[in-house]
Order: structure tokens, then C-alpha cells, then sequence
């Protein structure tokens, strides 16, 4: 369960870095 949730909390972070690069 930590494992899938550090996952989807990673998929995220790299998620928002990118919307972020983009914006910039």
C-alpha cells in the first residue's frame, strides 16, 4: 500500500515539474 502511494505521489510531483516547465 505505501509502495502504490509513494508511486502515485511521485507520478504527481513529476506531473506539476512539468505543467511548471511548460508555464515558465
Amino acid at each position: 500500500m505505501c509502495d502504490i502511494l509513494l508511486n502515485v505521489l511521485n507520478i504527481v510531483f513529476i506531473g506539476i515539474a512539468i505543467i511548471l516547465v511548460i508555464i515558465c
